[in-house]
């Protein structure tokens, strides 16, 4: 990330994922193994992610994926 409220931010919106129950695959708080300082993030993968949850709603601009299901599929 530029800046550290691009970071906080991002940990800020995993904290909510993770407290709204998303599942969290890989990746999470903090700053990648061996990385202790600059505004690196871990990249993350959330499965069972819902609709109405933060993490689906909100653009998070760094290396975090959300994974939603759904039923069908309308082509137009």
């Amino acid at each position: 990330m530029a800046n550290d409220a691009q970071w906080e931010k991002i940990q800020r919106l995993t904290k909510v994922a993770i407290d709204e129950g998303g599942a969290l695959v890989t990746g999470g708080l903090g700053r990648p193994r061996r990385l202790d300082a600059g505004y690196y993030v871990k990249p993350t993968v959330f499965a069972n992610v819902q609709n109405d949850m933060a993490i689906a709603r909100e653009e998070i601009f760094g290396p975090v994926v959300s994974i939603l299901c759904y039923e069908s599929i309308t082509r137009r």
